[in-house]
């Protein structure tokens, strides 16, 4: 596969390919309650289908982070010109001289300008049960503690209602092809839903019946994803509510071209207040490589008295794309508390992405916003930022109230094949060797769980800096990192060290195609270097979105 028209002539496989695919017939998106209890038919629907998009499809290809990496003061100063006048962070850590391949093997000791702030007594888990977040709850633990629904009792569950939204396109006609993304929230007593048509339904939970509607009216066109996706809203309430005014519960929506709405959770009208009349134009802020709209497709992460933002792209057609960014928003007017940058500015032209399309973390005690960041496009080729990202494929923990950096751990150094970060870090408090750590574990595409105390991002158990293998010189201009991280403990969750078996059934389909391709492909671990020699390289794991064309 060709990167970013480089003249690349490295193959790209799927292990999967060879694998027969069953046929999808598409049809409306179908939501069903099983019980009739209002919060707890909204927290089991909410589980229920909560559970598929936690394997996110990637919406953009994104750099790394070095292990180790100190961001240093040059990262952190004012540059907004704008008239809000946000606190603006360039992200950058300082690594080993010469590129952004190797780091520390441990990350940890990361407390740059944005030290840790003063913990809040803030439980980590919620004392009651909530699902007011895509992840459930903002430690992403995707967890009810509802007891209702046993092991026991789940076969005697009846229908109640049903509801179809009616937002679906085959791409047969005049719309493109739209995928179902979304996790309903249950907030304010209501089931609020996200549709790929960029609306949003408030459903009365226990009966299904429709409290409101809004149509954002949105373009209805694949601008930088194959398909129409919208992964669902977010919800913010005040903590002090102005008795009779408007918003003072908002439920936010975000489109494929940039615009970022607020209504009001009660009646579905916008909030005036916020922004242009409702409506917040992303894209403004769209200032580098503005070559496609920063596609707002995972809701906003809302802690406290932020809503903040990462969006998605199209990295994989161009070398040169829009860099990272994140932005915190003030949740009723709108305007930029502070934005953060992952590139450093003197490359980011050269570039690009390196974004938070997925959903991110908090822990409201620890003040701490936990990005999980992109690799920096373009894939599979990175000869034109051979410099230092060492915030890119990384987990990056900012203060949630400045923006600032107070830790960062990379997970892939200089990352050439697509490995973004491409979920939220689940956030958890265990016991090792008799000692309660506050940890953060990552999950990644490449099969790793990492875990760091989410304190200081060190260790929890050791992580090492391991050989891979170098290129053969047959790529120019690219300079491969010489080590990657490797967690000892847990286990991979598959064996990365040799190429993935054939199905004997598609090889026996193909007369032994499959067997012929697979043997002539070069493959050296995970992190094979792409070649122009032989057949091409295999690229195992690869992206989980490579079998739908996804992102």
């Amino acid at each position: 596969m060709a990167g970013g028209g480089h003249g690349r002539r490295t193959r790209r496989i799927d292990c999967d390919a060879c694998r027969p695919t069953p046929a999808k017939k598409s049809r409306g998106m179908r939501i069903r309650s099983f019980c009739r209890s209002a919060p707890f038919a909204a927290l089991t629907l909410a589980v229920m289908v909560a559970l598929p998009p936690a394997i996110a499809q990637n919406d953009t290809a994104h750099p790394a982070a070095t292990p180790g990496s100190i961001p240093g003061p040059e990262q952190h100063g004012p540059s907004s010109t704008d008239s809000e006048q946000p606190h603006s962070n360039a992200g950058r850590a300082s690594s080993a001289p010469g590129n952004e391949q190797s780091g520390a093997a441990d990350a940890g000791a990361q407390l740059p300008s944005g030290s840790l702030p003063t913990p809040k007594p803030i439980p980590l888990v919620p004392t009651h049960a909530v699902w007011n977040t895509f992840h459930g709850q903002l430690n992403a633990q995707k967890y009810s503690p509802l007891t209702q629904i046993t092991a026991d009792n789940v076969r005697s569950l009846v229908k109640v209602w049903e509801y179809h939204t009616g937002d679906v396109s085959d791409g047969s006609g005049k719309l493109p092809t739209s995928v179902w993304s979304a996790t309903p929230i249950f907030a304010n007593d209501t089931l609020y839903i996200g549709t790929p048509f960029y609306r949003v339904v408030a459903l009365e939970p226990a009966t299904g019946k429709v409290k409101w509607t809004f149509d954002s009216k949105s373009t209805l066109k694949a601008l930088t994803q194959p398909a129409l996706k919208n992964r669902g809203v977010a919800y913010w309430e005040a903590a002090n509510p102005v008795a009779g005014q408007p918003c003072q519960k908002i439920v936010y929506l975000g489109t494929m071209d940039a615009q970022l709405f607020a209504m009001d959770a009660d009646t579905g009208k916008l909030c005036r207040d916020f922004a242009n009349g409702g409506v917040l134009n992303v894209d403004q802020w769209n200032d580098v490589n503005n070559k496609y709209p920063l596609s707002l497709l995972q809701p906003p992460t809302v802690a406290g008295n932020h809503v903040i933002l990462g969006w998605a792209g199209k990295d994989w057609a161009y070398a040169e794309a829009p860099p990272g960014t994140v932005f915190s928003l003030d949740p009723q007017t709108g305007k930029r508390q502070w934005s953060f940058a992952t590139l450093p500015p003197k490359i980011a032209s050269r570039t690009g992405t390196a974004n938070v399309w997925t959903g991110m973390s908090v822990d409201e005690g620890l003040g701490l916003v936990y990005l999980p960041v992109s690799s920096p496009s373009p894939n599979y080729w990175g000869g034109n930022r051979t410099e230092p990202i060492p915030l890119a494929t990384s987990t990056t923990a900012l203060n949630l109230e400045t923006g600032e950096v107070v830790w960062s751990r990379q997970w892939v150094h200089h990352d050439i094949w697509d490995y973004d970060i491409n979920s939220a870090p689940t956030l958890m408090d265990i016991t090792v060797d008799g000692k309660q750590i506050p940890a953060l574990m990552q999950a990644t595409k490449m099969g790793f769980l990492f875990v760091v105390d989410r304190r200081t991002g060190k260790d929890v158990w050791p992580i090492e800096e391991r050989k891979v293998p170098g290129g053969d010189g047959s790529i120019q201009g690219e300079i491969y990192a010489p080590t990657q991280p490797f967690p000892i403990r847990p286990a991979p969750l598959l064996d990365q060290s040799k190429k993935p078996p054939i199905w004997w059934v598609a090889d026996a389909l193909g007369l032994g195609q499959c067997s012929r391709l697979w043997k002539s492909l070069n493959y050296a671990g995970m992190y094979s270097p792409p070649t122009h020699k032989d057949s091409g390289v295999l690229a195992y794991p690869t992206r989980p979105a490579a079998c739908n064309g996804a992102a």
